[in-house]
């Protein structure tokens, strides 16, 4: 049976939000473990945990962003650079 294009359209971007959400749910729970080992006040501070949180998201987000290039030049049938 063939789907209207429009449906396997709305299939992808629904993929796409689901992977998208996965990502953040285990970026957080990583991030968070790594840098908030514990509570001392309610208040988020700057300082160590703020900094700390700010690298670890962006070490996961350049990661899974070179992750995605080497798995789009693997499916092109290129060499990983």
């Amino acid at each position: 049976m063939n789907m209207p294009q429009g449906q396997g359209n709305l299939d992808a971007m629904k993929a796409e939000m689901i992977f998208v959400a996965d990502l953040f749910n285990k970026m957080s729970e990583m991030c968070f473990k790594k840098c908030v080992p514990r509570f001392h006040d309610g208040d988020l501070n700057t300082g160590e945990p703020v900094v700390c949180a700010d690298r670890c998201v962006g070490k996961y987000v350049e990661a899974t962003n070179k992750v995605g290039e080497v798995m789009q030049q693997l499916q092109q049938g290129q060499a990983p650079q």
